[in-house]
């Protein structure tokens, strides 16, 4: 987890409640745990590129789009 708790991880974790399977479920300093119905599926990874994207999306005075 690269992102502080606040409002921006909040916020991710809203997001990434909403994809399939997932369900985020506890969160300390570095991490957030999440509750997953297959875990032979690669959702650490997953989770981790959409934490990059999400992130990016954050970046003051960059364009998107």
């Amino acid at each position: 987890m690269r992102l502080p708790r606040g409002s921006a991880r909040n916020a991710f974790e809203l997001i990434s409640s909403l994809l399939p399977g997932s369900v985020p479920t506890d969160e300390t300093d570095t991490a957030i745990e999440y509750h997953c119905l297959d875990v032979s599926q690669p959702v650490v990874d997953d989770l981790a590129t959409e934490e990059r994207a999400y992130a990016q999306a954050l970046i003051p005075g960059r364009r998107h789009g």
